[in-house]
């Protein structure tokens, strides 16, 4: 083999070895504490998002849009032991009829002064410590959730009519 031949064969090598390490430590960035440092940062632009396109009720017999459900839905199934000091704030939504029992809802310490959660599935939904003074949740699914240190003042529980 040439001089030539084996400079290139060792150039080939080390750019594979170098791509090897790239990949691996990049792997190795994205399963470190990133994720955990920028969820709050994440989880307020799902609740800033949430209650931009969640001010007002649906039409009439219309569902809350798709993409605030997808909001919800992922804000709801978020891994609680990396939110640091994040606190939500969902005040005034207009959120009727959206099922999130299956994600055992993360919403403690929330926000919740004067929205509409008519007709929600919250069972199971960890509720404590949130405030929902002035909230309706008038034929919501409150089955399993932990509503410890919860603020209901003037908050509606009556039957949905």
């Amino acid at each position: 083999m040439d001089w030539a031949r084996r400079i290139e064969l060792v150039t080939v090598v080390v750019a594979a070895l170098v791509a090897v390490a790239g990949l691996w430590y990049s792997n190795v960035q994205t399963r470190r504490e990133d994720s955990r440092r920028d969820q709050p940062t994440i989880a307020n632009v799902l609740a800033s998002y949430i209650r931009t396109h969640a001010a007002k009720p649906p039409a009439k017999g219309q569902d809350v849009s798709a993409d605030v459900q997808a909001a919800l839905t992922a804000f709801a199934a978020r891994d609680r032991t990396r939110d640091g000091a994040f606190y939500l704030d969902l005040h005034g939504v207009k959120l009727p009829n959206i099922n999130l029992s299956v994600y055992r809802a993360a919403l403690h310490n929330a926000n919740l002064t004067g929205a509409d959660l008519s007709g929600m599935d919250l069972a199971g939904a960890d509720l404590r410590g949130a405030v929902l003074e002035s909230a309706d949740l008038r034929g919501t699914n409150l089955n399993g959730a932990n509503l410890r240190k919860a603020r209901l003042l003037n908050a509606d529980l009556g039957a949905r009519t």
